[in-house]
């Protein structure tokens, strides 16, 4: 993904955590995005997003004139995500660029990784308050489940690792670092991802439920999937 300025990570992640993935994605990118990256073809964006997109790069080249192909995805559309196919149409708007090698993740700008992990770890944090509050009011044995000393140190080990990845993600933003961070995406990400799979777990049988809010967590998955092209050695 392009766009024209730095993210506002602290905002990005706010509004993951009240209102929702695709709102945080559209707080990142904008209301009507100049430039996005579909990578080798596909794209995950919030629904009706891309009726607004000036141009598509694939591949390393700028095109205005695309066509979008649905790829039909349940829990994407639960939360508010297109999930479409990009395909390159008519003539090229610049002249295709010189690939850098894939280990630097060149699908997107150091500060679009930081901004969707930002945007990630607020539906994080949204889906730990809400196993927060099912656990207090679920009981056992007499008391309310959130007292059991597994949970607490489920739930401390989720916030703790939430903050190591903000800062990871600040640090990715950080223009110097480009080069480090790009290198670093796909282990920043995974770790997102390890927290989202946690957190599901609170929620028992309930958090594999398609309509249960944790699905919000797999689409987040889902939609770095197709953002970030994981980088080759990374691992752990």
């Amino acid at each position: 993904m392009i766009t024209a300025t730095r993210p506002d990570l602290g905002h990005v992640e706010h509004v993951g955590r009240t209102e929702g993935l695709a709102a945080a994605v559209t707080a990142l990118l904008g209301p009507a995005p100049d430039e996005v990256c579909a990578g080798r073809g596909h794209v995950a964006l919030p629904a009706g997003l891309a009726a607004g997109v000036r141009r598509w790069r694939v591949d390393g080249t700028a095109w205005e004139r695309v066509l979008l192909t649905p790829i039909e995805h349940p829990l994407a559309a639960s939360a508010g995500f297109d999930l479409l196919s990009v395909t390159p149409a008519g003539a090229p708007a610049d002249a295709p660029g010189v690939r850098p090698p894939p280990e630097l993740a060149p699908e997107l700008a150091a500060e679009l990784v930081a901004g969707l992990a930002a945007a990630r770890l607020g539906v994080a944090r949204r889906l730990l308050d809400l196993a927060v509050e099912h656990l207090t009011r679920r009981h056992a044995d007499g008391e309310p489940i959130i007292r059991r000393q597994l949970v607490q140190g489920t739930v401390a080990d989720a916030l703790a690792a939430i903050d190591m990845c903000r800062h990871m993600a600040r640090q990715a933003a950080a223009p110097a670092a480009a080069p480090a961070a790009a290198l670093a995406a796909g282990r920043l990400h995974a770790r997102i991802g390890e927290i989202g799979w946690w957190i599901a777990t609170l929620f028992g049988a309930a958090g594999y439920l398609a309509d249960h809010p944790a699905a919000e967590l797999y689409v987040s998955e889902l939609v770095a999937d197709v953002w970030v092209e994981w980088c080759p050695g990374e691992e752990g």
